[in-house]
């Protein structure tokens, strides 16, 4: 779209393929404008309020223009956003106390493994050390906490893949995060020089290698 032309595409679930935990077939829910608002209307939603939609300025590419686009799109079925651009450390540390109503923020799985997202996003806060920290919309659900301790204590490799995968199937089906787009990674370097690209986006000196050429 206008906000990330060629550099991304769309979601269809929290990670994407190269992660572990990736789950095939999942597809973005149906419905169009009118349904939406229909939903909307059964729930009471009110249409007068204008939200606030706080997003960390600077911090990812191009992110004002992505709030701009949701703008436009909730505004087709009469949800009305107000972007807010607050600095980066103001951003997190009160999105971690769940003061905001609506936000915009990325998550890169570095473990490239999903527990690593589950763990930290979906786990009900203050239930356990080391869980739910970043749970940035109170999101909490019994079974899903254990679900996801269940799969922090698998060591066979299949089994613990079905259980990332069913917590991505049940985290898609609540909407526990809206998820947007994953961003598409550009690298250019010298053609003497051998590399290749990280799942988790570092680049690391040691794995540059010098190669011939003709």
């Amino acid at each position: 779209n206008s906000a990330l032309p060629g550099m991304a595409r769309p979601a269809e679930q929290m990670v994407p393929p190269l992660v572990f935990g990736y789950t095939p077939g999942l597809r973005l829910p149906a419905g169009g404008r009118e349904e939406a608002r229909r939903i909307l209307r059964e729930n009471a939603f009110p249409f007068s309020r204008t939200f606030p939609c706080y997003y960390p300025a600077g911090k990812y590419h191009r992110i004002a223009e992505t709030v701009l686009t949701v703008r436009r799109q909730l505004a087709d079925v009469g949800i009305r956003l107000q972007p807010e651009p607050i600095s980066i450390e103001t951003f997190f540390q009160k999105a971690v106390t769940n003061e905001y109503d609506l936000l915009v923020s990325g998550w890169l799985p570095v473990t490239a493994d999903a527990s690593d997202f589950f763990e930290h996003c979906f786990y009900t806060r203050g239930k356990k050390p080391g869980y739910g920290f970043f749970n940035y919309t109170g999101y909490s659900n019994e079974e899903m906490d254990r679900t996801i301790e269940e799969s922090t204590r698998i060591p066979d490799r299949e089994r613990r893949l079905e259980i990332l995968q069913a917590i991505m199937r049940r985290s898609m089906e609540d909407l526990v995060w809206v998820a947007l787009f994953f961003l598409r990674d550009w690298e250019a370097f010298r053609k003497e020089l051998g590399w290749r690209p990280r799942a988790d986006c570092y680049i690391l000196a040691f794995q540059i290698q010098p190669v011939e050429t003709n």
